[in-house]
């Protein structure tokens, strides 16, 4: 992106400036107050609005400039502003992005603040900040007490903290040595160990605790079961408290009755049973007689049937020796 036309119709005490074409490096030029930083403020107010506040003393004139300023981005599009909007809204880049522009005037460069101004210029231009981190270290060194090369100080006021330093340094390479030693001797294998038995230990106790909690559930339910038992009998015994020792008589004999009555029903029980086999006995025997009767009535209409014709034919022969006998003179003696 770069300006490639603009124009300052009024501004202070600029006004009608004209038209304005850039090319790829443009001088201003000219005498103390020609409007040399003036064209450059409108140029700021104009491209960035309300966000201009990023330039500090860049208010001298109260009322916004008048004119336009041409742009062409990196795609070759060229718009036209503050008509299409402000910078900031068609680039997308932080107003503070454009605090690398610069406007140097007389007082800048004063021996007084020549040192702090061209500082200030380093920072923006490399983007070190190298102020504002030597700052950062200054007060980072105060805070960890350490001296101008990073060393630790070794003060009163520091409560000797290098001496402290080292002697904890010294403390870390024993404890290292004792750490080596007590490897080299087996001792991180019976940490180890302990661990998991320590783990172990921790699963049978959780076990036991879930034994112990079921344990007591069980225990809990049949006492629920029983409570339960207990209160309908106390309901039932509250109901039998309207009635009187007559009346457990009554009871009493009612039992004894149903008891006699359950006997003799066994007893009819067993006669039944009896008198069912023999029921099944006679009907066995009378199934055996009716087989017989079948049997002997087909014998019998066998018998018939051979006999009929043979008792036919002896009638026959009979009447016929009957005509004959009838025929015959009858002889007395």
């Amino acid at each position: 992106m770069r300006i490639k036309e603009f124009s300052i119709d009024k501004y202070g005490p600029l006004s009608n400036a004209g038209s304005v074409r850039l090319s790829g490096f443009n001088l201003f030029y000219g005498e103390n107050e020609d409007g040399k930083t003036l064209t450059l403020e409108a140029l700021i107010r104009m491209l960035l609005g309300k966000d201009r506040k990023v330039f500090p003393d860049i208010d001298r004139v109260e009322e916004n400039p008048e004119g336009y300023v041409v742009i062409t981005m990196d795609t070759g599009e060229e718009l036209k502003i503050p008509e299409k909007g402000y910078v900031t809204d068609l680039t997308g880049i932080f107003p503070n992005e454009y605090r690398n522009l610069f406007v140097i005037r007389n007082s800048d460069l004063s021996i007084v603040r020549e040192t702090e101004f061209y500082g200030d210029v380093t920072e923006r231009l490399t983007g070190l900040r190298t102020y504002q981190i030597q700052a950062v270290k200054s007060h980072l060194r105060a805070l960890g007490d350490f001296t101008e090369k990073l060393d630790t100080v070794n003060t009163r006021e520091s409560h000797y903290l290098k001496k402290r330093l080292q002697q904890a340094r010294e403390l870390v390479d024993e404890c290292e040595s004792l750490l080596q030693q007590a490897h080299s001797q087996g001792y991180n294998t019976q940490e180890e160990k302990l661990v998991r038995m320590q783990k172990h230990y921790q699963l049978l106790e959780a076990e036991c605790s879930d034994l112990e909690k079921a344990r007591l559930r069980e225990k809990y339910e049949t006492g629920q079961a029983h409570l339960t038992t207990i209160s309908a009998l106390l309901e039932k015994l509250e109901e039998l408290k309207n009635y009187q020792d007559e009346d457990l008589g009554k009871w009493e004999r009612v039992e004894g009755l149903i008891e006699e009555k359950t006997q003799e029903q066994a007893q009819l029980h067993e006669q039944l049973a009896s008198l069912e086999t023999e029921r099944l006995e006679e009907t066995e025997r009378l199934k055996e007689f009716r087989n017989h009767q079948t049997i002997n009535h087909k014998r019998k209409q066998d018998i018939e049937d051979h006999l009929k014709p043979a008792l036919r034919e002896w009638g026959e022969q009979n009447k016929a020796l009957a005509r004959v006998n009838a025929g015959k003179p009858f002889f007395k003696a």
